[in-house]
């Protein structure tokens, strides 16, 4: 791939290659920072994976990392080190984030067939009275269900520390066993997750149409960064559940106690979500670079072969002037001194002198008489 005349001279300067992987790696985490502070989640992603793998292989390659093997290795070696980046500089991102707001239903799943479907927002009322607004409803058997108002308390604090999830269940049935009104909560650092059963803040309270309360108190022994996400289950046919949106909380412990673990966490997501994208690049820049040599190989080849066959032709052909006679075991010309047929070596000398014809030269006497 041959690159304009300045950006050509790049990889000539002393200690191209080592300026090369300094500015790949400020680009790099300019470029992660500027995605992750300035864009939505779902756009800067893109642009991260994008712009991670053009950014690395264009600056690597301007500054003399051409090779592919050599590529491959500085690749892996930069997407290692960055993804250890990736890890604190997320997790300073989410400390900064507000708390959210009270949570509401969202969404349907059946467990059954694993479908999810969003729900209709609207206002959860009952002869006219609105209890909830702006929530999702969900409607099964003649029955509507809704939850609003989901709560953390704290939504950061310390390891240890009691944490209160609290959400209120809104329906118009009654029910002579208690829904199962439940909280998930998670952490990707530590990869587990916790579903609880929650408690009603009232056992006496049996109606539901003004809005129940339930409740868990949970304690973390772990520093990190927790999701949590709330549902009621029905148990019908198939089993089913009405869920809100997942939300970040609690934040449990200090800051500076989680970077470490995410950022070994960063380093198999970038590599594996980015890193070989990079490497599939390089492995597709070395398979074209490797037709390209071959092609040129079998050029060289090809025009060898042809400049064989046109001297081989000039061997044979001659000046036929020079060479009056004819072979008769493969036609090619044969001069009058010739002892050997040049082209298949038959030998002429072992002929007899009356097997000979002789071919006067026109003009010169008479040809001899027989005796």
């Amino acid at each position: 791939m041959k690159l304009p005349e300045p950006l050509e001279k790049i990889k000539d300067i002393k200690h191209a290659k080592l300026i090369g992987l300094a500015t790949t790696l400020t680009l790099d985490i300019v470029l992660m920072a500027f995605a992750l502070f300035f864009m939505d989640p779902y756009t800067g992603y893109y642009i991260l994976m994008i712009g991670l793998v053009a950014i690395s292989f264009a600056t690597l390659y301007i500054f003399g990392w051409r090779k592919g093997k050599q590529l491959v290795i500085v690749g892996i070696g930069i997407f290692i080190l960055i993804g250890a980046i990736w890890g604190p500089m997320k997790v300073h991102y989410d400390y900064g984030l507000p708390e959210p707001e009270s949570t509401q239903s969202y969404s349907h799943i059946n467990w059954f067939t694993r479908s999810i479907t969003e729900l209709d927002i609207g206002n959860y009322s009952v002869d006219g009275t609105v209890y909830a607004e702006n929530v999702g409803i969900y409607e099964t058997g003649g029955v509507v269900y809704a939850l609003d108002n989901g709560t953390l308390t704290p939504y950061q604090g310390a390891v240890g520390e009691t944490y209160e999830f609290r959400i209120t269940l809104y329906s118009n049935g009654t029910f002579t066993t208690q829904p199962e009104v439940m909280v998930a909560y998670a952490s990707s650092a530590f990869g587990e997750i916790s579903t609880e059963f929650m408690e009603p803040v009232d056992a006496n309270d049996t109606i539901y149409e003004d809005g129940k309360e339930f409740y868990y108190n949970a304690t973390f022994d772990k520093p990190g960064i927790y999701s949590h996400t709330f549902s009621v289950n029905f148990q019908g046919e198939h089993r089913n559940s009405l869920n809100t949106t997942v939300e970040f909380g609690p934040l449990v412990g200090d800051e500076s106690e989680s970077y470490g673990r995410y950022a070994l966490i960063g380093i198999p997501s970038m590599f594996c979500n980015i890193g070989m994208l990079f490497i599939i690049l390089v492995l597709l820049y070395w398979w074209i670079g490797t037709a390209k040599e071959k092609r040129k190989a079998w050029d060289l080849d090809l025009i060898e072969k042809e400049e064989e066959g046109e001297k081989e032709l000039a061997d044979d052909g001659g000046d036929d002037d020079d060479k009056p006679f004819t072979c008769d075991q493969c036609g090619a010309s044969v001069g009058t001194d010739d002892n050997f047929c040049p082209k298949c070596g038959d030998r002429f000398d072992e002929l007899e002198d009356d097997e000979l014809e002789v071919i006067p030269a026109e003009g010169i006497g008479e040809p001899k008489k027989d005796s």
